[in-house]
């Protein structure tokens, strides 16, 4: 199944991305989003 994203789901995506990485608790935020939603091939 290939998600359709709207141009404000992609944008808060790469926000939540960016502050992930920054933030350093990329694992437990995995951890929850894990099987919740996939993250498109993009990223």
């Amino acid at each position: 199944m290939i998600p359709v994203w709207s141009p404000e789901a992609v944008n808060d995506l790469v926000a939540l991305r960016a502050y992930i990485e920054q933030d350093g608790n990329t694992a437990q935020i995995l951890r929850i989003f894990h099987g919740a939603r996939r993250w498109p091939e993009g990223f």
